[in-house]
C-alpha cells in the first residue's frame, strides 16, 4: 500500500462497526478497485451531528494511510458526499438484494483489472434499488450484466440453452424499464435463481 493519501471517489459496498470509535468501510473506486477505510465515529453529544459515509453512499474520500505499518488500509480524512441512497433500506426485501449485490462486488471486483466501468455501472444499480421500483428485476439484470461485462458467455450459453418461453421472457426483462417489466415477482424469481446455477456451475464469479 502507498504510503501517501489517496483522493478517489467510493461506492460504499459495506459498513461494519469495529469497536466503539471506527466503522469499518469497504468501498468500490474506479481506479484502486476495492479498497477498506476506517470511518471515525463520532463521540458524545453534539448539537450538530457529524455527518459520515453510509453504506450505498457514492463520496469523494481523501484518505490517509496508516503512520506506522501496511496494514492495507486507509483512514478516511474528510469526504464529500455525492449521492445518498437511504432510501434503499425502507423496504427490508430491497436491502437484501442491494446487499446481495455489493457482496458480489466485493468478492469479485479484486479479480478484475478494470473498475471505472463497473463503478459507474454499479452507482446506476444503486439507484435503480433506490427508486424501490420492481427491485427483483433490478438485482436479475445486474447479474446477467454483471457476468456479459465481465467476458462470461451468459447469453451464448445460459440464455442460448433457455426454453422458448423463458428467452422471450428475459429478452422481454431486459430489454424494457423496470417500470414496464410484466412478468411476475414469481417468475422473476425463478429465473434469478436458474441463472445463478449457472453462473456458479460456469463461471468462477463467487456468489453469495
Amino acid at each position: 500500500m502507498s504510503n501517501i493519501p489517496l483522493v478517489t471517489p467510493g461506492l460504499v459496498l459495506s459498513k461494519a462497526v469495529t469497536g466503539e470509535k471506527h466503522a469499518h468501510l469497504k468501498c468500490l473506486t474506479p481506479e484502486n478497485g476495492i479498497i477498506s477505510a476506517l470511518q471515525r465515529i463520532p463521540g458524545g453529544k453534539t448539537r450538530t451531528p457529524t455527518p459520515t459515509a453510509d453504506l450505498f453512499d457514492t463520496v469523494n474520500f481523501d484518505l490517509r494511510p496508516p503512520k506506522t505499518g501496511s496494514t492495507g488500509l486507509y483512514f478516511v480524512h474528510t469526504f464529500e458526499l455525492l449521492r445518498r441512497r437511504s432510501k434503499i433500506g425502507q423496504q427490508y426485501s430491497t436491502l437484501c438484494l442491494a446487499v446481495d449485490y455489493a457482496n458480489l462486488l466485493i468478492k469479485n471486483a479484486t479479480h478484475l483489472e478494470e473498475h471505472r466501468s463497473l463503478f459507474l455501472r454499479s452507482g446506476q444499480v444503486f439507484d435503480a434499488f433506490s427508486s424501490q421500483v420492481r427491485p427483483d428485476v433490478t438485482f436479475f439484470k445486474s447479474l446477467f450484466l454483471f457476468a456479459r461485462e465481465e467476458g462470461f458467455p451468459v447469453k451464448e450459453d445460459w440464455f442460448a440453452s433457455l426454453n422458448a418461453e423463458d428467452t422471450d421472457a428475459v429478452t422481454h426483462t431486459l430489454n424494457r424499464p423496470l417500470t414496464q417489466t410484466a412478468l411476475s415477482p414469481d417468475e422473476i424469481y425463478r429465473l434469478t435463481q436458474n441463472l445463478k446455477y449457472w453462473l456458479q456451475h460456469h463461471t468462477d464469479i463467487l456468489l453469495n
